[in-house]
């Protein structure tokens, strides 16, 4: 995965004089409220909460966050075999990994994985990107207090408030 983002990168950047990073990418920090890095990524993807209620299912709400982040700059892939076509990687393995650059940042979400699990798992990697953190997310619900509290705790804690918000 990571070389297939520095091809990207290198295609973005091959004719540009001057490339801007994308402003999101790495705007917070580990400790920021998850209300907050939520509303941010709401905003910024241009998502609000009614057009998310009015998405009939679940494989409607992926595929519209997975566009808007798509737009915004954030290459989304749906894999379940990170390229070895001969094995197919478990969700017990990984659910999703964020790879953070300023100017091209990926996310792979395991398409073994279930489809219910999908657009939170989006949302978990796009809070990794917000907070600049490349992570495997791989974490069970039911982690321990240790966990989270950590990053992965930060990140479920933002894709659940956008998700389902307390308000």
């Amino acid at each position: 995965m990571q070389a297939r983002q520095r091809e990207v990168i290198d295609l973005l950047t091959e004719d540009a004089d001057e490339i801007e990073s994308l402003p999101f990418v790495g705007r917070f920090r580990q400790n920021a409220d998850a209300k907050t890095v939520a509303a941010d990524i709401r905003r910024e993807l241009g998502f609000d909460l009614d057009t998310q209620l009015s998405l009939r299912n679940r494989d409607a709400l992926f595929q519209a966050l997975r566009q808007k982040a798509e737009e915004v700059g954030v290459f989304v892939l749906l894999q379940g075999n990170l390229g070895s076509y001969h094995t197919e990687i478990e969700p017990e393995e990984f659910r999703g990994i964020a790879l953070v650059d300023p100017i091209a940042p990926f996310i792979v979400i395991n398409g073994n994985d279930a489809k219910a699990a999908r657009a939170f798992t989006l949302i978990h990697e796009l809070a990794h990107i917000w907070l600049g953190a490349t992570g495997v997310s791989n974490l069970s619900p039911f982690a321990g207090k240790d966990q989270e509290a950590g990053l992965e705790g930060v990140c479920n804690q933002v894709a659940s408030e956008f998700l389902m918000p307390a308000d």
